[in-house]
């Protein structure tokens, strides 16, 4: 079955090229993949000062006994 031919006369509306069109079907993924680096980034900062403020509590306490 053989389609439709083109028809000359018919306008062209909305020209854009291929990359215009990648990058808005591509929008909600890009946004998602940010907002999940930008929390990731945020919870490895917390558990690194979380961490560092464990260590240092838990050495201040050792060395503090050590006088005793």
């Amino acid at each position: 079955m053989k389609g439709r031919p083109i028809d000359p006369e018919q306008p062209v509306g909305d020209i854009r090229t291929m990359e215009d069109v990648l990058d808005s079907t591509l929008i909600p993924q890009r946004s998602s993949a940010l907002m999940l680096g930008l929390f990731t980034g945020a919870a490895l900062l917390l558990a690194s000062v979380g961490m560092y403020a464990v260590l240092s509590a838990t050495a201040a306490s050792v060395s503090g006994r050590a006088r005793e």
